[in-house]
């Protein structure tokens, strides 16, 4: 209800083949929500798996989520997220490439694993001439919310802790800015990229052209509880320099 991206991922989930409670060997057709679940699930495994074969080491858990997210096939009635898919249709083949490029040789893909200070900013430059749209994500794990729902119904609360926000600036001073979808209040209204986002802790930036040199910035708005943030930052389909 207060206008934060759920669910945030789809996955198939009717007519999956799997196993039945009959017998050891008995497999049949079954659909819901317990037959996506196990796919993502499956999804994240190969992932951290590959991650490690490839760098020796395994992504934080906003990392993974981050990529997964950064990574889907768009879904939905509109371009970018919403209310039925999330951010689409999970893609382990998308996924993967992004974490195979993350190398000093291709410069086609950034995973990196940051940390925001209090009353910083971080900022990078990056330049990308792709044929392909220009994604560049944040991704963190929040710290728990202090309060608690005592009954409230559809409560329009705010239940970020640390605030993070993500814009990406051309050359000439153009400003993107991440999607977002509008809550209660619009529920079937498209997103929207042309203000800051202040109730999810994965933010994304389409670009859909891409040519010359950007900044990416991140920011916070108040004060970061503990002090900083560890945040992931994401960016596909370019070749960056």
């Amino acid at each position: 209800d207060d206008g934060r991206i759920k669910p945030e991922i789809s996955m198939k989930g009717v007519n999956v083949r799997s196993t039945l409670f009959d017998s050891d060997t008995n497999v049949g057709f079954m659909s819901g929500t317990s037959m996506a679940s196990p796919g993502v699930t499956g999804v994240v495994l190969l992932l951290q798996q590959y991650y490690n074969q490839l760098y020796s080491s395994y992504m934080k858990a906003a990392t993974a989520k981050g990529l997964i997210l950064h990574t889907a096939d768009e879904a939905g009635f509109y371009n970018g997220p919403d209310y039925e898919f999330g951010w689409g249709l999970i893609n382990a083949e998308n996924a993967a490439r992004v974490i195979r490029d993350k190398n000093l040789t291709s410069n086609r893909s950034i995973i990196e694993e940051n940390v925001l200070t209090n009353g910083t900013t971080f900022t990078k430059a990056i330049s990308s001439n792709g044929s392909q749209p220009l994604k560049i994500s944040i991704s963190w794990t929040d710290p728990q919310y202090a309060g608690q729902n005592s009954g409230t119904i559809d409560p329009t609360t705010k239940y970020l802790v640390n605030d993070l926000d993500i814009k990406v600036t051309s050359a000439s001073g153009t400003v993107y800015y991440p999607w977002k979808l509008q809550g209660m209040s619009a529920p079937y209204d498209p997103p929207t990229n042309n203000s800051t986002n202040d109730v999810d802790n994965f933010e994304r930036v389409d670009i859909p052209a891409p040519a010359g040199n950007y900044t990416i910035s991140v920011t916070h708005k108040g004060s970061l509880t503990g002090g900083n943030q560890n945040f992931t930052l994401i960016a596909s389909g370019g070749n960056f320099s």
